[in-house]
């Protein structure tokens, strides 16, 4: 392959422990649902280098992505974040769920905001992303799942 790290047959292997509970088991399983549904959206958010094998986050085009979505008024990730009713997200990353109706799905539970969340930025992304360009030197028909 030339050097190309990043051109090899792969696979992903999800593992459920007995201890794992319902709600993780749930969890996990709408998430992949979710990746199976809206997962080729994200691929715009990332750049993928052939040689190396490696996925790196495009932070600047997530921040255009939520600055259009916000038109400019306030925080752009607090405006696809404040959604999600009783969700607080703080500057440091780390989350509390306001008070509010024990009844609602996000206090219930709280894995279901993080679902809530990526199907609004899903929303903002285009369905069909562009193909990143592969390598002139590497034939295409080795290529079998473009980005």
């Amino acid at each position: 392959m030339q050097g190309y790290s990043g051109i090899k047959p792969g696979w992903a292997r999800i593992s459920f422990p007995y201890y794992m509970s319902n709600q993780e088991f749930e969890f996990i399983l709408a998430a992949l649902e979710f990746l199976s549904i809206y997962g080729q959206r994200f691929l715009s958010l990332y750049r993928f280098h052939f040689k190396k094998g490696t996925w790196a986050f495009n932070k600047r085009a997530f921040k255009e992505l939520v600055g259009k979505a916000s038109n400019g008024n306030g925080d752009a990730l607090s405006t696809v974040i404040t959604t999600v009713p009783g969700l607080k997200i703080h500057e440091d990353g780390t989350e509390d769920l306001e008070d509010g109706d024990l009844e609602h799905p996000v206090m219930v539970n709280k894995f279901a905001s993080y679902l809530i969340i990526a199907k609004n930025i899903a929303n903002l992304l285009p369905k069909f992303p562009s193909k990143q360009e592969i390598p002139h030197d590497l034939d295409p028909s080795i290529v079998h799942f473009r980005v």
